[in-house]
């Protein structure tokens, strides 16, 4: 047997935004949220324990995804329905703007842990884009997709920290798993 422990990138202590610099999996630990803290402890609990029973687990820690089907409060689909409330042109205030964000597609997470599985990958590997792109530039996204113009107005204390994923260790255990 394998086991899939899906934790998450919030288990890191944000870089800074004007850095953005990808986190690989030895970053510092250092959860902002009861989010995060929950995930770590739920990576601490189980390792032993699976450890001792010698089950075969990796630990993923995945940054942020998004997909079709998805709905509020993620931030794709919470941005889409802010927009589409707006009049063409319009103003959205927009929280944490300057805050960097590593998004992916949900089905690449999927892909990811699906090699993973067939591998038998052990340890623990970041599974994200391996991109940045702040949450002003991911708005701006969406509304070209809408087919909308708008303006944004950063509001509130900006949160401008970075959550990006360095993917050169998944990329190379699935690389060599496909014999490249």
């Amino acid at each position: 047997g394998w086991l899939f422990l899906a934790s998450t990138s919030h288990v890191y202590a944000p870089g800074s935004a004007a850095s953005s610099a990808p986190l690989p999996e030895s970053a510092p630990l250092g959860p902002g949220t009861f989010y995060g803290v929950s995930k770590l402890a739920g990576e601490r609990l189980a390792q032993p324990i699976l450890d001792r029973f010698d089950v075969a687990y990796a630990v993923g820690r995945i940054f942020s995804f998004s997909h079709a089907n998805q709905s509020p409060p993620y931030l794709v689909p919470s941005l889409a329905a802010s927009i589409s409330a707006l009049p063409d042109g319009g103003e959205l205030e927009l929280r944490s703007a300057s805050a960097v964000r590593d998004i992916v597609d949900a089905e690449t997470v999927i892909d990811a842990v699906l090699h993973l599985a067939r591998l038998r990958v052990r340890g623990v590997l970041n599974i994200g884009s391996g991109q940045g792109r702040t949450v002003a530039d991911i708005a701006q996204r969406v509304a070209e997709k809408l087919g909308r113009r708008i303006r944004l107005k950063p509001v509130g204390g900006d949160a401008g920290n970075s959550l990006v994923a360095d993917v050169s260790t998944l990329r190379r255990v699935i690389a060599r798993g496909l014999g490249q």
